[in-house]
């Protein structure tokens, strides 16, 4: 079948791909966004150009099959794909490393690369022609200068199309005023940036004079014919019809994948939502789940409203289920020392939290979770590690890294991986449905 697909990556980390990613999606008419990767600031920020949610995917996380039956069901009329790191970036030195020149492969779908140009000269076409002939699989189809000046970009593609197979697409100048701020986790959450649309104005407008949006939208249209995924074991029965989920969101919790909301719909659920700041109890529902986010940053709203925290306590103690993840997890812990200060949370587990201001990289990327007897797939991406723990109950067996995580306090589980669904629905049909019949 048709669908046209093109990829935007980054040669390197830290080239600006998030930004020309951002222009496009801003330009290109009924276009479809989809980010490789967990994260969940950069689809954040595509929804907010495109009033579309962008949809994760991910070569660990997700299986070849799963991978072109979440493409195919959330794709478009276009679809613009941000890669994640470099282009060959991944877990390992090997081209399987699940890097975005992976998932290129998988979808088979062309890549248009992102190159720093500032300060740059011939020596960046011996870098452009390495990374095409890296792996000749991988169709690089454009290329694309950010940082750059028209003179520079006029002598930087004459030095490319010299000496490489490949067409330059356009450049972005440099504009400190563009540049979104990031912090840990990464950068600033769409609704927190000061003066987005006036920034992404701005954008719009200098990209649509020094992007080559035609030669753009070809790539897309010219890929190559799509295999499709046979959808059979993807066909959920009804398990949920009935009951309700709901979802703590609000500036504090906001890392919710679209495809676990669609799945809960397409299997009966009605999803709502509820805030642990600004609301003052629990709604009426069969699941709650509390997603990552940034609790550290609302720690004074948070343990203001009291009458929430005891209307968790309360939840729990009468068996209500509950699912925690990251940010999720602090906010039920017994309390958490952010800046040299304590703060008492929703005490559900006892465990003391620290927020260090450091990725915890002993625990850290891509796991392999063992739950109930079930595999399933996650990662864990925090900034704040278990200080003291009185808990002695994990039901997290992180098989790949060798250590256990996960607590649980009645019905409810909590602990920092992110869990993603489609990498085991039968584990997702039992979390949620055999389990509790």
């Amino acid at each position: 079948m048709k669908i046209n697909r093109v990829i935007i990556s980054g040669a390197s980390s830290g080239v600006g791909k998030t930004t020309v990613t951002n222009a496009i999606l801003s330009l290109v008419e009924e276009v479809t966004p989809f980010k490789i990767g967990p994260d969940f600031i950069d689809p954040m920020l595509h929804q907010y150009v495109t009033s579309l949610p962008s949809t994760n995917l991910d070569s660990f996380i997700y299986d070849e099959h799963t991978i072109k039956y979440l493409f195919k069901k959330y794709s478009g009329k276009i679809n613009i794909l941000e890669g994640v790191m470099g282009l060959y970036d991944g877990l390992n030195h090997s081209l399987e490393n699940n890097s975005t020149a992976q998932m290129s492969r998988i979808l088979d779908c062309p890549v248009i690369l992102v190159i720093d140009g500032e300060k740059k000269a011939t020596s960046l076409a011996a870098h452009v022609k390495g990374l095409i002939g890296f792996d000749p699989r991988v169709n690089i189809a454009g290329v694309i200068l950010n940082r750059t000046t028209k003179g520079s970009y006029q002598y930087l593609k004459s030095a490319i199309e010299q000496h490489c197979d490949v067409k330059c697409l356009g450049y972005l100048e440099k504009d400190t005023e563009l540049k979104i701020k990031e912090r840990h986790l990464g950068l600033l959450q769409a609704n927190e940036i000061e003066g987005l649309d006036q920034k992404l104005d701005v954008l719009k407008s200098k990209a649509k004079e020094t992007l080559d949006l035609e030669a753009i939208i070809k790539i897309a249209n010219g890929a190559p014919e799509f295999s499709e995924a046979d959808e059979t074991q993807f066909k959920l029965p009804k398990f949920l019809m009935g009951k309700t989920v709901a979802y703590a969101k609000d500036e504090a919790f906001s890392f919710i994948y679209n495809t676990h909301v669609d799945l809960f719909n397409e299997v009966g659920a009605t999803v709502k939502y509820f805030s642990p700041i600004h609301d003052t109890k629990l709604p009426k529902a069969d699941f709650y789940i509390f997603p990552g986010g940034y609790p550290e940053l609302y720690l004074k709203q948070l343990t203001a409203n009291n009458k929430m925290m005891i209307s968790i306590q309360e939840a729990v103690s009468s068996g209500a289920q509950i699912l925690a993840e990251c940010g999720g997890f602090i906010y039920l812990s017994h309390g958490i020392e952010y800046q040299n200060e304590f703060y008492k949370l929703c005490d559900i587990y006892d465990i003391d939290i620290k927020f260090t201001g450091k990725l915890d990289f002993k625990r850290f990327g891509y796991i392999n979770v063992n739950h109930d007897g079930q595999d399933v797939k996650g990662h864990e991406f925090h900034y704040s590690s278990i200080k003291e723990s009185r808990e002695d109950n994990a039901v997290y067996h992180i098989t790949n890294k060798h250590y256990t995580c996960g607590y649980q306090k009645n019905n409810s589980i909590a602990g920092y991986p992110h869990l993603l669904y489609y990498s085991n629905l039968t584990y997702f049909k039992r979390l949620f449905g055999e389990k509790h019949e």
